[in-house]
């Protein structure tokens, strides 16, 4: 579902969080390229693309990237992102879950390029490589990598640990939404993220 934005934040609260999202997105950045580089990993686009993948997003700061950096896309690109939204969203309704895994191009990919790279979503920085995350408890979560690292990487430790990351993330997002007087769930695909988006320019 759709998250509820029956007020977004202005981009003044943005303002003070855009450099420390920025540092977190680099560090992502750092980590996934110092782990893939330690595996001889290069992700050089494949049928299991990332960018195919139905990804859900869960921070307001996400969010405010995504809607940053699409508004910054001139007019005549962003209607194109937008119909290519709708069509997913479409499409995802139309499978129905009897076919496997939903699957389709990210709307803001554009010739095989992301139009708002920079501003792109935390999962879109760190899939691909097998990963670990430390929880309460002493519990360990984990999965594996893409289809290509997996049969280079065999049967090793997970590549990137996830969990000082996550953990940076988390205490970002709090104070943003404490910022932003926000308590709202976040349960978006970039798909429905730009078609909402949309919606807001009309």
């Amino acid at each position: 579902p759709m998250t509820n934005f029956s007020t977004p934040p202005h981009n003044a609260v943005f303002d003070a969080f855009r450099e420390r999202l920025a540092a977190v997105f680099a560090r992502m950045d750092k980590a996934y390229d110092e782990a893939a580089i330690s595996r001889g990993f290069a992700c050089t686009g494949c049928q299991d693309n990332c960018c195919k993948t139905w990804f859900q997003h869960h921070t307001l700061a996400e969010v405010l990237a995504l809607r940053e950096g699409f508004s910054a896309l001139p007019a005549e690109a962003r209607g194109a992102a937008r119909q290519r939204a709708m069509a997913v969203l479409a499409a995802r309704t139309a499978w129905g879950g009897e076919s496997g895994p939903f699957s389709a191009w990210c709307p803001l990919n554009e010739n095989g390029r992301c139009m708002v790279y920079e501003k792109r979503p935390m999962i879109c920085r760190l899939h691909g490589l097998s990963w670990s995350l430390s929880l309460s408890g002493g519990r360990v979560q984990g999965g594996p990598g893409c289809a290509v690292f997996e049969a280079l990487a065999g049967e090793k430790a997970p590549a990137l640990d996830r969990t000082p990351l996550y953990r940076e993330m988390a205490a970002l997002e709090q104070e943003l939404r404490r910022a932003a007087g926000f308590s709202g769930r976040v349960n978006e695909s970039v798909a429905e993220i730009i078609a909402r988006l949309g919606e807001e320019e009309r």
